[in-house]
């Protein structure tokens, strides 16, 4: 006799519960549902279940926190989540911590029915990413000692699904941006911003700004500050990240990958480039690296089949996933098959910086 997997439904709304109910006892599957992630933990607990089909938006703790706690106590409990709001950041988030696959709302039964048989036939399977820092905070978005000390998100977090930490460095952020700064003194008549002068004449010079924008610094001196940027940027050159880690970055577009290069060089890693299939290939069969910067689109190549390479070549190399071509599709099957990231483009330099150092927190 065939066995009946028994199925756990979660959603705030008891309508869609319903539906899903309806939808999967046709099929010979044994459903119960839950109205909330606390009501389902309750249920978990005395009772076990092949498969969980949560909402991601759900008051009190939404689907993510429920997801990693699942994941937590009954590790081989599948999960499908599903949602009508949908991101590439949620996707990847949710398949990092042991979700299967998603399941948009509104669904089709077709739709839904697929879905479940793929997760409990074992089509699907989970990410090969098991190292997301235990204190990782899904609403802060960082490691947290707060969430290192608790065991979950603070009070304030959970309640207003906002993380007080990164409240208050906005708030602070702002107060700085509105009192007097010499970074925006930069006349209106002059064709550079903050950053584009301090390259030039190096920061002692703005910082030496007064309020008229006129500079206390003399000719000579700015001569000399110019003089030790340019050594600067030689023996920068010459020893580029030689005392960093290595990292790969595989991208065709030779304007991007420039960029990336130097963001990261500045933090004194050692950047590989890779700008074809073939010197892609080459360089993750004859060299190792923490982390490789991956574009998905790059000629020749079908599909994810680099990506695959490097997960078979070189399994403990994190992947950051960069592409102007982002879709929940992507990120789905990119982060199962061991991405850490999912930087869409145009990105920032800070986009850059801060997927790299997640990734080096989960290689370290």
């Amino acid at each position: 006799m065939e066995t009946m997997h028994k199925v756990l439904v979660v959603d705030d709304e008891k309508g869609i519960c319903e539906n899903v109910e309806k939808i999967l006892s046709k099929n010979n599957y044994e459903v119960t549902h839950a109205l909330s992630a606390r009501e389902a933990m309750n249920r978990m607990a005395v009772e076990s279940f092949s498969l969980l089909i949560s909402d991601l938006v759900m008051p009190e703790m939404d689907g993510l926190e429920l997801l990693g706690l699942v994941k937590k106590q009954w590790p081989l409990t599948k999960v499908l989540m599903m949602t009508a709001y949908a991101s590439v950041d949620t996707a990847v988030k949710a398949i990092q911590l042991g979700a299967l696959d998603y399941v948009p709302k509104p669904f089709t039964p077709d739709e839904l029915r697929g879905k479940v048989v793929d997760a409990i036939g074992e089509e699907l399977i989970e990410s090969h990413v098991k190292d997301i820092p235990e204190n990782y905070c899904t609403t802060g978005e960082s490691v947290c000692d707060i969430f290192n000390k608790l065991g979950t998100i603070c009070k304030a977090g959970r309640k207003n699904k906002v993380c007080p930490k990164r409240k208050a460095e906005e708030t602070g952020a702002k107060r700085k941006k509105a009192s007097f700064n010499h970074g925006q003194l930069i006349g209106i008549d002059m064709p550079f911003n903050y950053e584009e002068v301090v390259a030039v004449t190096g920061p002692e010079y703005v910082m030496n700004l007064n309020r008229d924008g006129m500079s206390f610094l003399s000719y000579e001196e700015l001569k000399k500050n110019i003089a030790q940027l340019k050594y600067k940027d030689m023996t920068a050159h010459d020893v580029s990240g030689s005392a960093g880690e290595k990292i790969l970055v595989i991208e065709d577009e030779v304007a991007v990958s420039n960029n990336i290069r130097k963001i990261l060089a500045k933090r004194g890693h050692q950047v590989d480039q890779a700008m074809t299939k073939d010197e892609a290939l080459y360089k993750i069969s004859e060299k190792s690296y923490k982390i490789i910067l991956l574009d998905l689109r790059i000629p020749k190549v079908k599909g994810l089949e680099l990506l695959k390479a490097i997960r078979e070549k070189q399994p403990e190399t994190k992947v950051i996933i960069i592409t102007g071509y982002a879709s929940i599709e992507t990120a789905v099957e990119t982060t199962r098959l061991g991405a850490v990231d999912f930087i869409p483009k145009p990105f920032t330099p800070d986009e850059i910086r801060n997927a790299t150092d997640r990734a080096f927190q989960m290689a370290a």
